[in-house]
């Protein structure tokens, strides 16, 4: 699991976790998952190819729930 800070607006800061997943498929689309420190069941999760697609997926998820 790697910790990443992504800067938002200047008084917050969101700290997002990012985990290898792999699952045992040919499909390699959602290899990679994040989400916040302080993730609770029900709270969004991103996914992706990428780490990147990842982050990007769940600050936009944030970004709806805003």
């Amino acid at each position: 699991m790697k910790h990443i800070c992504v800067h938002g607006q200047p008084s917050r800061t969101t700290v997002v976790l990012t985990r290898n997943d792999f699952p045992p498929i040919p499909l390699r689309d959602m290899d990679w998952s994040a989400v916040t420190d302080d993730y609770e069941p029900g709270a969004p999760i991103g996914n992706g190819a990428t780490e990147l697609e990842a982050i990007n997926d769940l600050l936009d998820q944030l970004e709806e729930d805003a």
